[in-house]
């Protein structure tokens, strides 16, 4: 476990956990031949290794002194390379100017007279750091402060084309995987499956360490979108998902967990007979899986364009989802509405939630795919309608509109100016808004399998966020 200080700076990042090894056999420099009448040095203690937050691939260490005798200095040693020296009463150092992408062997080292010790670190994958800092105006997100896992594993369907790749679009595809994201799982999944798919992902992006945030999404409601408005739920569809949520749950436990609840979260709203089988559904999944000591819970209630911008609707049916026992809501998961469209509707969603109240509720923005944000309204006018606006092409010029770009990266950080949003906006963010997190999958041929690298490409070429 890494244990962190209250009173240290966040630099908390996303991790590749799956690789994480100790170097106890890590290559280093050599080290000069002792001085015969001085001894070793102790080893470094307390040693973390992060990939350094705010989007410079850089690695951040960590340090405390050897249990046993005060070096001179310490030295940060990289795939067998001194990288930087400091003297003893630093305890941290950045190494930057490392490939993107790349494992890296990351481990510090004392130094007394001309002895050494043996490098202390681990082995990483540099993936893109979330910026994950505590606002002051929402001292009490549960997301904030965390390294976010990045999971590396065939689940992951970029993942092996990123293996095979190479030179540009190698890079272009390691935009999309090594950012933290939100996994589905879904009624592809039985419930006897569930729970050990759930239990690999976890242990792959986590590598096992309980202080990193792993990150899922449920979207087991059978039937849904669209088919659940011809029709409620058999008793037999009704009790095979509450058994998919409880093996989830058991599967989930204590680790520390950001879960968005079944996309397309209005559609409980056109059940027959204006039933509330559904939200009561949704509802009971929020109460189960909040109840998990580490498991923060957002309810997805479309976007601003879905409701064209009237809370009034999005309200009763978050409340009859059982948004009170919840952290509070997603928004824009399956639709492009801007971030600022969006803190502006969900900011106005968590007042009036209050006003019924249910106060102190948050939300979370899917960014994934609003860099060049619109709504369904301005799509439906110049694409007809059965095509479904996650459809939308990526963006390939610089001028196109009504199509698809990365958005605001992964982070905690919700008020940074780099957003590029207005001042009021970034207000309302800081206290509202727990994430812009990249839960839909626009890499994807329609935003499912397969996965397309011509999507890859050209979200990179086109990503207004590159390097942010």
């Amino acid at each position: 476990m890494r244990l962190r200080s209250p009173h240290r700076p966040v630099l908390a990042a996303a991790t590749a956990a799956v690789l994480l090894v100790p170097l106890a056999s890590l290559a280093v420099a050599p080290a000069a031949p002792a001085d015969p009448g001085s001894s070793a040095p102790g080893v470094p203690t307390a040693v973390d290794v992060d990939v350094r937050s705010g989007g410079a691939p850089a690695f951040t260490l960590t340090w405390s002194d050897p249990a046993e005798g005060v070096p001179a200095s310490y030295e940060v040693v990289v795939d067998g390379k001194v990288r930087a020296t400091v003297d003893a009463t630093t305890h941290s150092a950045v190494v930057e100017g490392l490939a993107q992408g790349g494992t890296h062997q990351v481990g510090v080292r004392s130094v007394v007279a001309d002895a050494r010790s043996g490098a202390v670190g681990e082995r990483r994958v540099l993936t893109y750091g979330a910026a994950t800092p505590r606002l002051d105006a929402n001292p009490s997100n549960p997301l904030a402060g965390h390294e976010w896992g990045v999971y590396l594993g065939h689940a992951e369907h970029s993942y092996d084309p990123w293996l095979a790749a190479e030179g540009e679009q190698r890079a272009a595809i390691g935009e999309i995987l090594l950012q933290p994201k939100a996994k589905w799982f879904g009624r592809w999944l039985s419930s006897g499956q569930v729970g050990d798919k759930v239990r690999e992902y976890i242990r792959a992006q986590t590598g096992g360490d309980p202080d990193v945030l792993t990150q899922m999404t449920i979207f087991r409601m059978d039937p849904w979108e669209g088919d659940n408005c011809k029709r409620l739920p058999t008793a037999a569809e009704k009790a095979g998902y509450r058994r998919y949520i409880n093996e989830v749950a058991g599967a989930i436990g204590d680790t520390l967990t950001a879960l968005v609840l079944q996309p397309d979260g209005p559609f409980a709203g056109c059940a027959p007979g204006r039933s509330k089988v559904y939200s009561k559904l949704i509802g009971w999944s929020a109460r189960v899986l909040s109840a998990l000591p580490r498991t923060s819970v957002y309810i997805d209630m479309g976007s601003p364009g879905w409701f064209r911008d009237d809370i009034s609707e999005a309200v009763r049916l978050l409340v009859d989802a059982g948004v009170a026992d919840a952290r509070g809501f997603a928004l824009s998961v399956t639709h492009m509405d801007t971030t600022r469209q969006s803190v502006n509707f969900g900011s106005r969603v968590v007042a009036a939630l209050a006003a019924r109240g249910i106060p102190g509720r948050h939300f979370v923005v899917d960014t994934a795919d609003n860099g060049r944000g619109f709504s369904g309204k301005q799509y439906r006018v110049e694409v007809p309608k059965p095509e479904p606006i996650n459809w939308a092409p990526m963006c390939r010029t610089a001028e196109q509109r009504l199509c698809v770009a990365l958005g605001v990266p992964p982070t905690t950080d919700v008020a940074d100016s780099r957003w590029g949003l207005p001042a009021r906006i970034r207000r309302l963010a800081a206290t509202h808004v727990d994430a812009y997190l990249w839960i839909n999958r626009p890499w994807l041929f329609q935003q499912t399998v397969p996965f397309r690298p011509d999507h890859a490409l050209h979200l990179a070429d086109q990503n207004p966020y590159a390097g942010g």
